[in-house]
């Protein structure tokens, strides 16, 4: 009778620690993620260099909280005799699902989510593009791409668009640029920052002397008979150093 008693006891903890998990509001906060687009000169551009956008549309489909790994877990005691049992989860990454359409031309899209997310430290935060099928006007399903751009670089029309999965991790980082952990603990805004003058640094190294016209416009995309594709490839690989993430402590926080 005393062993059953001691099964219910902890059976009875158990399921107590289990509902005061990251579920518990108390253990959260809300972040608010939202889209801005920044003009910082990283490097000095080459003279004359002239770029515009008329479209520039990116479908995430997650984005990721990466928890520090060292605060993964904590020892749970056995509620009787008090000895370790586990290491019981404290929370684990967070994802919050999409898709989030962003047109980066279009501020009203830059509000992206607001979310609980459980109070701890993170290492960083991912971004996962991929398409997304949506119903345009007339009811038919259209294909937004992970990410689609048009515009010229001196003078020549091109298009970058991908339907292709990819992933951009980004560290958080003070103001120093230095990396650290960001630490949620009450209700907040993060802004992932899109240099778009790295996006044009990123745009005039591509190889234009390789690069081939289609009708007088130079399309990057996964198409299998596209020449350009391998350019569209080595120009995704870059893309990372264009996106931050930062806070900003003289905004309002997450409502």
């Amino acid at each position: 009778m005393k062993k059953l008693s001691k099964l219910m006891l902890f059976a009875l903890s158990v399921f107590i620690m289990a509902s005061c998990s990251d579920d518990d509001p108390s253990n959260t906060s809300k972040v608010g993620i939202k889209f801005k687009k920044s003009e910082t000169a990283l490097k000095a551009t080459t003279p004359n260099e002239e770029i515009t956008f008329t479209k520039f549309e990116l479908s995430i489909g997650e984005i990721e909280f990466d928890i520090k790994d060292d605060v993964d877990t904590k020892d749970v005691k056995h509620p009787v005799d008090g000895s370790d049992l586990v290491d019981k989860p404290v929370h684990s990454d967070v994802d919050l699902k999409g898709p989030f359409l962003i047109d980066v031309l279009v501020p009203s899209t830059w509000n992206i989510t607001t979310s609980n997310v459980p109070n701890g430290d993170y290492e960083d935060i991912e971004f996962d593009f991929e398409p997304y099928t949506k119903k345009d006007e007339a009811g038919k399903d259209v294909q937004v791409p992970s990410i689609h751009v048009e515009g010229k670089c001196n003078g020549k029309a091109f298009i970058i668009s991908t339907e292709k999965h990819f992933e951009i991790e980004v560290e958080f980082a003070d103001k120093t640029g230095k990396a650290i952990d960001y630490t949620v603990s009450a209700d907040a805004n993060l802004w992932i920052d899109c240099n778009l003058l790295k996006i044009k640094d990123l745009v005039q190294t591509i190889d234009w002397g390789a690069a081939v016209p289609t009708n007088g416009v130079f399309i990057f995309d996964d198409s299998k008979d596209n020449v350009n594709a391998p350019i569209l490839a080595k120009w995704l690989e870059t893309l990372e150093d264009a996106f931050e993430v930062e806070d900003n402590d003289d905004e309002e926080p997450a409502k």
